[in-house]
């Protein structure tokens, strides 16, 4: 898992053309142990602590969870440089942090239902049902966008 986040602050180290020291001074973490914890080669880096990967992600701006899913993304998957993934993983993170709730408060509205009705084999079909409602979305969105293009020329 820690691959994942550092993959995921390296990335952003480089999008925002941050350099150790940059980043060093931005969290409070030392230079050197700032450097170790990310470096290059996987083989010699620490590890890193809860409170510095908190630091880090704060000082650049990158929530938790989002982090969490993009370095699956590129560890995991292998989306090194899908750029719809800045646009995504955000989603994702919004949805997963409302989700709970949103499924807490539809349990509390069913007469005697105590959570013991969930199964973990429903994930698959929970998921692809996401996906087809937000491949229907956006496929309004194109027929919206190509229809306004059509009109101006």
């Amino acid at each position: 898992m820690q691959a994942g986040f550092l993959a995921v602050i390296l990335e952003d180290m480089a999008h925002k053309r941050l350099s150790v020291r940059d980043l060093s001074g931005a969290t409070g973490i030392g230079k050197s142990r700032l450097g170790a914890v990310l470096h290059r080669n996987v083989a010699k880096r620490p590890p890193i602590t809860v409170p510095e990967l908190a630091m880090l992600l704060d000082a650049l701006d990158i929530h938790i969870l989002q982090a969490w899913l993009r370095g699956e993304a590129l560890i995991h998957i292998g989306l090194y440089g899908d750029s719809r993934l800045n646009r995504l993983l955000p989603l994702l993170a919004e949805f997963y942090l409302d989700l709970p709730r949103k499924l807490l408060d539809a349990l509390a509205q069913i007469e005697g239902a105590d959570g013991t009705e969930l199964r973990r084999g429903w994930s698959e079909p929970f998921s692809n049902a996401v996906a087809k409602r937000m491949a229907h979305e956006i496929t309004r969105v194109v027929e919206r966008r190509n229809a306004l293009t059509d009109l101006r020329f």
